[in-house]
């Protein structure tokens, strides 16, 4: 932000790019992490082990199935670096999270697109991609850009033509914000025995993005495999404490519910009213439709001091990703989107 300020003579901007949490952490992680401060000098838990116990207790579930990451993303990088390898598929649908295809092209694996239908994950597509070959399955649920999910009885057609052989990560970096009554909980899936990995992060509803810390709940000799690639205190002291407090600090997440819903009805009504087309989403981001090339107003976005994402990337040109901050925040995209339209 204080770059685009600099480099456009521009003051007040606000970003709404990357989905982060408008309110800030708990002040119990922020408490958490002054606390720490101290100790910098030391070598941070190479497990996470109070971290891990903590997440273990919430879901009543083995410490050793637990997995902590540099955000979920570095659990992603780990699990295809240990089960994928040159000729081997990974799965992952258009609309999904970038990153999974980046990790399957950096092991020399076969990343198999499949198309999207109706701005939602193909679940049949997914299935009949499948082939001897398939090592992964990636599915982020809800989707990110595209901010929708797959409902529990297309997602139980997923699970049951899972084989054996294949790892299904079932991405959940938005699972606070849901409440959606037919949207899968993935940890369901786990403790049924099905050979799914499930990722949690603390970057967005706890508001740690900075942090870089999230988890895996997985079988414990699929976790066990994982273990032996990943990099030595690959999360730091500072996450640990912060997310350890973050974790019971309850009612901040319900307070921050609160708010994105208010905010996302206020928002997809604007943007309706304005005549572009937003998606459907149960997360704390909009796709927005301009109906062209995106690029020109992306641009024109920044010079108001409002920052965006562009989604072409993605293969979405004509869309821009945008973040639900706090009401004022959105105000302020609402002004600037009127005047570049």
């Amino acid at each position: 932000m204080e770059e685009l300020e600099r480099e456009l003579g521009i003051r007040g901007s606000v970003k709404l790019a990357s989905n982060e949490n408008p309110l800030g952490p708990s002040p119990k992680a922020v408490a958490a992490v002054a606390g720490a401060l101290k100790d910098l000098n030391r070598y941070p838990d190479g497990s996470g082990f109070y971290l891990r116990q903590k997440i273990a207790e919430k879901y009543s579930w083995s410490v050793d199935g637990v997995i902590l990451g540099n955000g979920s993303v570095d659990v992603i990088e780990m699990a295809v670096r240990t089960f994928c390898t040159d000729g081997d598929e990974v799965i992952v649908p258009q609309g999904a999270f970038i990153m999974a295809r980046i990790m399957g092209q950096s092991v020399n694996a076969h990343v198999v697109d499949v198309p999207m239908k109706d701005f939602h994950h193909d679940v049949d597509g997914i299935i009949a991609s499948i082939t001897d070959r398939t090592r992964i399955i990636y599915v982020d649920n809800p989707a990110n850009p595209l901010g929708t999910y797959i409902p529990q009885k297309d997602w139980d057609r997923l699970t049951k033509a899972l084989p054996p052989d294949t790892l299904l990560i079932a991405d959940q970096a938005y699972f606070e914000y849901i409440d959606a009554p037919d949207y899968p909980d993935g940890f369901e899936d786990l403790k049924r025995g099905i050979n799914v990995l499930v990722l949690r992060t603390f970057s967005k509803i706890h508001g740690l993005a900075g942090l870089r810390i999230g988890y895996g709940l997985g079988h414990l000799e699929i976790l066990a495999s994982i273990n032996k690639i990943r990099d030595p205190f690959n999360t730091n002291a500072l996450a640990q404490s912060a997310a350890t407090a973050a974790m019971v600090d309850e009612g901040f997440v319900r307070r921050l519910c609160e708010m994105n819903n208010a905010e996302m009805a206020y928002l997809s009504s604007e943007i309706k009213k304005r005549g572009l087309k937003a998606s459907r989403s149960v997360t704390n981001f909009i796709l927005v439709d301009f109906g062209r090339d995106a690029g020109e107003f992306y641009q024109k976005l920044l010079k108001q001091g409002v920052i965006v994402r562009p989604v072409k990337n993605y293969g979405f040109p004509n869309h821009l990703r945008v973040s639900l901050g706090a009401h004022a925040e959105n105000v302020r995209f609402v002004e600037a989107l009127d005047k570049v339209l």
